[in-house]
C-alpha cells in the first residue's frame, strides 16, 4: 500500500468496509486467515460478523500450511498483539470476548474461579476478568458421564434451577419453592477420575438401579467385558453367567430422559 511494507493497519484503513475476512496465501498455495493481523476491531465487532468459528477452521484445514513452526510463531505474534490492545470501553464488546469477561455475561453453567481471580480493570464500574478464569460447571450426573466424580465433602460452587421435569414439578408443587435453586453445580477442580469397581466372585458390580454406568470405556468394571449381542441375557442365564445391562447414555423424549 503506497510502497509501504509491514503496516497492516494502513492496509485496513484503505480496505472497503466492513472487513470480515482477510486471507493470506503463501508461495506454496497454503491458505491462512490473517484477519486479526489487520483488523483492529477483530476481537469485538468483526468476530460477531463471521460464520461459525469451528466450521471456518474445518474449511481451511485442507489448505493448512505444512510449516508448523512458522505458523506457531505467527500465532504467538497474533496473541501478543491482541494482549497489548487496551480494554474495550463498551459493555457489549465484552460479550463472548476471547480475552476478557464481565460477570453479567456469565451463562447459567459458568462461574469465575478462583473467587479471588485478579481484576484486570473496570468498565463503567464493573470488574473485568480474564477469560481464562471463566469455567464451565456441571452437575454430579453430568460429570459422571465424563468419567469423573465429585469428591466427598465438596460444597457446590454454584446453585441453579434444574431443568428436568421432576425438578420443575417439585418447584411448582409449592409456591415458596418456585424460585428455589435446586441443582448443585461443581467445577473440574472439585472432581476426580472415576474408579471402576471390581467384579468379585463372578458378580458384576451394579449401581442402585441394577445396571452398570458405561458412559466412557474407562468405566468398565475391572474383570468384566462388554458385549453387544442379540439375546445375550438369555444365553448368559442358561450358562449361569452374571450379565447386567450397561447404560451408555440417555435419550430425551416425551419430556423425560431414558437410559440407552
Amino acid at each position: 500500500m503506497h510502497g509501504n511494507v509491514g503496516h497492516p493497519l494502513e492496509c485496513f484503513k484503505y480496505a472497503s468496509k466492513p472487513v470480515s475476512y482477510i486471507i493470506g496465501i503463501d508461495n506454496s498455495g497454503f491458505v491462512k486467515d490473517v484477519t486479526q493481523r489487520y483488523d483492529p476491531a477483530w476481537m469485538t465487532a468483526t468476530r460477531k460478523c463471521r460464520v461459525d468459528a469451528q466450521w471456518w477452521e474445518d474449511t481451511l484445514e485442507p489448505y493448512k500450511s505444512s510449516f508448523v513452526e512458522r505458523d506457531a510463531k505467527e500465532e504467538r505474534e497474533f496473541v501478543a498483539k491482541l494482549q497489548d490492545q487496551p480494554l474495550p470501553q463498551s459493555i457489549s464488546e465484552y460479550k463472548n470476548h476471547p480475552l476478557y469477561a464481565l460477570k453479567r455475561h456469565l451463562l447459567k453453567y459458568e462461574a469465575i474461579y478462583p473467587e479471588t481471580a485478579a481484576i484486570l480493570g473496570y468498565c463503567r464500574g464493573e470488574a473485568v476478568y480474564s477469560r481464562d478464569c471463566i469455567h464451565t460447571l456441571h452437575s454430579k450426573d453430568t460429570w459422571l458421564k465424563q468419567a469423573r466424580v465429585v469428591r466427598i465433602g465438596e460444597v457446590p460452587y454454584k446453585m441453579v434451577k434444574g431443568c428436568s421435569n421432576q425438578a420443575r414439578k417439585a418447584r411448582m408443587a409449592e409456591a415458596a419453592n418456585r424460585d428455589k435453586m435446586d441443582l448443585p453445580l461443581f467445577g473440574l477442580w472439585q472432581t476426580e477420575k472415576y474408579q471402576p469397581p471390581l467384579a468379585v466372585d463372578g458378580r458384576v458390580p451394579r449401581n442402585e438401579f441394577g445396571n452398570v454406568y458405561l458412559f466412557q470405556p474407562c468405566m468398565l468394571p475391572i474383570g468384566c467385558v462388554q458385549l453387544n449381542l442379540p439375546s445375550l441375557h438369555r444365553v448368559a442365564r442358561k450358562l449361569d453367567i452374571d450379565c447386567v445391562p450397561a447404560v451408555t447414555g440417555f435419550d430425551f423424549h416425551g419430556g423425560y430422559s431414558h437410559p440407552v
